[in-house]
């Protein structure tokens, strides 16, 4: 929203975001870095990391360090923190986007949903994909 501070959960979301947009591209580059013919010295992942968030700062003046330890942990077919921390989540992503639009759908008609509405339909959907697998007392308190 406009004129409005963002809050810390939703600074750090953004900062994620960005960090992992930013290890992709260096996750992109080291190969390419690798395989380059001549024979000389292969590119590091200090200097991977080090090209990647150079390039970000010139562009945006905004400084974000790469670590080149995750950089090589995801290189050998790792998993980034936001990839193991969404497989912790009742709801996948695309079932999250499913209620995310159903909300904004039923606010433009006038009807916003109260919490527990929006709980019932989020069970509903667990209840949908996982069947007799789902806990019977529902979502937790802060699902």
């Amino acid at each position: 929203m406009v004129n409005r501070a963002k809050s810390e959960a939703l600074k750090k979301q953004i900062n994620r975001k960005r960090k992992d947009n930013l290890m992709a591209q260096a996750l992109a580059l080291y190969p390419e870095e690798q395989s380059k013919p001549g024979g000389g010295k292969s590119t590091s992942l200090r200097k991977v990391c080090q090209t990647i968030s150079d390039n970000y700062y010139s562009r945006t003046k905004m400084r974000v360090n790469l670590d080149h330890n995750t950089l090589a942990r995801l290189s050998k077919g790792g998993t980034s923190l936001t990839d193991f921390n969404g497989t912790k989540s009742w709801l996948t992503y695309d079932e999250q986007q499913v209620i995310l639009e159903y909300v904004l759908v039923m606010a433009r008609r006038g009807f916003p949903l109260s919490p527990k509405r929006l709980r019932e339909h989020a069970e509903k959907i667990l209840q949908a994909r996982l069947g007799n697998s789902f806990c019977e007392s529902g979502l937790g308190k802060n699902w």
